[in-house]
């Protein structure tokens, strides 16, 4: 009698080798090998495609273990697509349909499927067809970058990569559009006003094409920390809005979540009597300088911000403004000092006290001494053994 055990270990073992091939394969990284239809044969894979592409499949909406979840999807899809199509999970953890062009049909109805039959709200990226599977990962990356494109299409369920825009660089900061925002949070007398004020402050930066997303992520955790600072040094104003992490804005799938967490930022900055935003704010300013003394010799704003689990743009911005001071300013500031001390109470040369403080250029480092203390480090050395 045949191990049960055995054989559903080997069943899981087939599967994660699929897995894997086809994430080697639609990502590029598949190195020379076996021929692509004798390495699908293999494992047991269709091996005929007319123009195969990729589909990317992201959960909308729900709070389930995300593994779990995956797995489900694979296990419905499975049974809902033709055995011409193969699903695996990418190696991010999605769901991911390797197809035939010709069979792009199939999902509208599929997302629909899953919509009325097991109340999955699930958005599809799919990719451009390729002319062979050699290119595949072309139609992934495709495949992806539709599925982000939802930031901006957040109503629509079926991305097609041959539907998305290219992007736009932000050129300038709104700075008119943030005075006009501020006036319309101070007048606003509802929920909804505030609303719109919000969506009028992103309107005019979508008139001339979308702007790069991690750009308006970016700017508008600006716009966040800005306006919070001008609205709590107006007395009509609470002084937090705890509740309301910026760091949580790089979260956010579509623009129109962002809109109303941002309303929902505003409306706990105008009623919240407790003062625990600065605090928090504080505390993160003392955590960073603390990393800064102990690590000056080599401690740079991305690693910094790691540690306190920030993006670097939003700490250089919250330290600028907790201290009056940008984060290379303090740290100069830091070294010098600490250079300084080892002047006085070591022996080493300028360029080992150079290296200890964090510049590897000796030269750099005495140009900078002098700057700050208005002598060489030779120069004050003498002075202080005097």
């Amino acid at each position: 009698m045949v191990n049960e055990e055995l054989l559903f270990k080997d069943d899981m073992m087939m599967t994660w080798m699929r897995d894997r091939f086809l994430q080697l394969l639609t990502s590029g990284r598949r190195k020379s090998g076996l021929p692509l239809k004798q390495a699908f044969d293999q494992l047991g894979l269709h091996p005929f495609y007319t123009y195969p592409a990729i589909a990317l499949l992201h959960p909308i909406g729900t709070r389930q273990d995300p593994y779990s979840q995956t797995e489900q999807l694979r296990q419905i899809l499975m049974q809902q697509l033709p055995e011409t199509a193969i699903v695996y999970i990418d190696d991010q953890g999605r769901a991911a349909i390797l197809f035939s062009w010709s069979a792009r049909h199939l999902l509208p109805a599929l997302q629909r499927t899953l919509m009325d039959r097991w109340q999955l709200d699930v958005a599809f990226g799919i990719g451009q067809p390729c002319r062979q599977l050699a290119e595949v990962h072309r139609s992934y990356v495709q495949a992806d970058a539709a599925l982000h494109s939802r930031f901006y299409r957040g109503s629509e369920r079926l991305l097609y990569a041959s539907d998305q825009k290219p992007y736009r660089t932000l050129a300038d900061y709104p700075e008119q559009g943030e005075k006009e925002l501020l006036a319309a949070i101070k007048a606003a007398e509802s929920e909804h006003e505030l609303a719109e004020a919000v969506h009028r402050f992103f309107e005019p930066l979508l008139e001339e094409g979308l702007p790069d997303i991690k750009q308006v992520y970016e700017m508008t955790m600006r716009l966040l920390i800005r306006t919070e600072r001008k609205l709590l040094a107006d007395h009509g104003y609470g002084e937090s809005h705890a509740k309301t992490e910026v760091t949580a804005i790089p979260g956010m799938e579509t623009l129109e979540e962002l809109e109303a967490y941002l309303v929902r930022c505003y409306q706990e900055i105008r009623k919240s009597p407790v003062s625990e935003a600065k605090e928090n704010h504080r505390r993160i300013i003392q955590k960073t300088i603390r990393f800064m003394e102990q690590e000056c010799d080599k401690a740079t704003l991305c690693e910094v911000a790691r540690k306190v689990y920030m993006t670097p743009t939003y700490l250089s911005l919250l330290f600028k403004t907790n201290t009056g001071q940008t984060f290379i300013e303090h740290l100069t500031q830091i070294r010098i000092e600490k250079a300084k001390e080892l002047l006085r109470t070591t022996h080493f040369k300028n360029y080992e006290v150079a290296e200890q403080v964090g510049y590897q250029d000796p030269r750099y480092f005495s140009q900078v001494f002098k700057k700050k203390v208005g002598v060489s480090p030779t120069e004050f050395r003498d002075a202080v053994a005097n």
